[in-house]
């Protein structure tokens, strides 16, 4: 039975996030590289977190403030991020994926050259936030906000647009699909060498 409890304490702190770091981040708002998955950061006021190249993984950050935080590099898969407010954080080279944000803040956010797959982004607000060179897969943007946000070099063809609002948003050198270009042309965007396919 000793053997079993052991195991089961094993297994239990593969998938749980080291305390020490979680520890850290409340007292210096840091923690570069950090496993915090699984973490319960709900609720928290973490404005200019530095979370750099961590791994949220699981984590709960719905009900949250990470304005201005740093999540460059930092991986969140299944993550519940709902309500929360990113408002000028930097995504630079982040892993998304499994991930719920909806009704959450991005307003002028950077997401250059990130991973983002089969996560919402339904109702949120992405004003002026930027997707340079980003991978985006299975996301829904569907009631977001989009005005003014720039995509540039992306293949934006499994990405739904229902209903945004995206007055002066603009799409350069990207690929969409003829629903989404016509969706998008009643909004005013703006089209650079884009392909509508």
């Amino acid at each position: 039975m000793r053997y079993i409890l052991v195991f089961l304490f094993l297994i239990s702190s593969l998938f749980s996030f080291d305390k020490t770091h979680l520890q850290k981040l409340k007292e210096t708002n840091s923690c570069i590289g950090c496993d915090l998955t699984n973490a319960n950061l709900s609720g928290l006021d973490l404005q200019k977190a530095n979370l750099s190249e961590s791994d949220l993984s699981g984590a709960n950050i719905s009900l949250s403030n990470f304005a201005f935080g740093n999540f460059w590099g930092a991986t969140l898969k299944n993550v519940k991020g709902i309500n929360s407010n990113f408002r000028l954080a930097n995504f630079e080279g982040s892993i998304i994926s499994n991930s719920d944000f909806e009704d959450s803040i991005f307003k002028a956010v950077r997401f250059q050259f990130s991973e983002i797959s089969n996560t919402s982004f339904k109702n949120a607000n992405l004003w002026d936030a930027l997707f340079q060179e980003a991978t985006l897969n299975e996301v829904n943007m569907d009631g977001s906000r989009i005005a003014e946000a720039k995509f540039l070099e992306n293949d934006l063809r499994t990405v739904s647009v229902k209903d945004v609002l995206g007055f002066k948003a603009v799409f350069e050198d990207s690929i969409l699909n003829k629903e989404q270009c016509e969706n998008l042309k009643k909004e005013n965007v703006v089209f650079k060498n884009t392909k509508c396919e």
